[in-house]
């Protein structure tokens, strides 16, 4: 999975739940580090991306797991009928 679609999924996940970016990198990075992470500008390192994930409610582990970004909506769809 490249930086770009990482952070795209992170991008989606925050617009999708209304949190802005100030309040997902709270604590965990600056505001300017997570814009160019969902820009796909700068890598996201593991403990980054495991935190915003757990704050956005993810498991790092399904992420992790996924090829595409496609297959995250896949996913992420699935789980919604559920």
């Amino acid at each position: 999975m490249t930086s770009k679609e990482i952070g795209d999924i992170i991008f989606h996940l925050r617009k999708g739940q209304g949190i802005t970016g100030k309040q997902l990198c709270s604590g965990i990075c600056s505001n300017s580090t997570l814009f160019r992470f969902e820009s796909g500008e700068t890598p996201i390192d593991y403990l980054s991306l495991k935190y915003l994930l757990s704050r956005l409610g993810k498991s790092i582990n399904k992420v992790d797991n996924m090829l595409t970004f496609s297959g995250f909506e896949f996913l992420t769809i699935h789980s919604m009928m559920d």
